[in-house]
């Protein structure tokens, strides 16, 4: 879901906006690679370098899981009321 915010971006922006140890983003990277939801394609801006997306079928992965998250969140929110609802996204907002 970040490279869905972020992409096109190569290895270390993942690493610097999830916060992990860039290890591990290698790591998940090839899983998902390996799987079709990302493509890895020459950086055209340093060939050194690769660039990072969402495959078609990564977008259609990261559509329907923020779409199951929405409901799954509206189901949560659901026995509040629109002032408390309020109340709360408040709250959150402070973390």
């Amino acid at each position: 879901m970040t490279l869905a915010e972020i992409a096109p971006a190569r290895l270390h922006q993942l690493v610097e906006q999830m916060a992990r140890d860039k290890s591990q983003i290698t790591r998940q990277v090839k899983v998902l690679e390996g799987k079709g939801l990302i493509t890895r394609a020459p950086d055209p801006d340093d060939a050194r370098g690769w660039v990072l997306s969402l495959s078609p079928l990564g977008e259609t992965f990261v559509a329907e899981l923020e779409h199951a998250v929405a409901d799954a969140l509206s189901n949560v929110l659901a026995p509040l009321s629109p002032q408390d609802t309020e109340t709360l996204r408040n709250l959150l907002a402070r973390l």
